[in-house]
């Protein structure tokens, strides 16, 4: 039971050590970039759920598709090619070659 009290005491000392050590300019720097990193790991979260439903959503009313645009902020999306099998793919691309070239006529 003391073992656990002397272990306590030690992580309070480390703490406490660790707080003190660090002025509050350089605590205001680690702060601002724990801010930062996590807001953009959450808006890149929230976009790649946005997409996956938009891929799930699609797929109940097509067999194969691709998925090319701008998103709300004016940024291009990775375009998004989906086909089940090779079969799919190739159908897929020549669609796109012979709409490709339609559109340049």
């Amino acid at each position: 039971m003391s073992d656990k009290k002397d272990n306590n005491k030690d992580k309070n000392v480390d703490k406490e050590v660790i707080f003190e050590s660090i002025d509050p300019q350089t605590e205001d720097i680690i702060r601002d970039a724990l801010k930062t990193f996590v807001k953009e790991r959450y808006n890149k979260r929230a976009t790649n759920n946005d997409i996956e439903a938009m891929v799930a959503t699609c797929s109940e009313f097509m067999k194969c598709f691709v998925i090319m645009g701008y998103d709300f902020k004016g940024n291009s999306i990775k375009p998004i090619f989906y086909a089940n099998n090779d079969k799919d793919a190739d159908a897929l691309n020549q669609y796109i070659q012979k709409f490709i070239i339609q559109s340049l006529h």
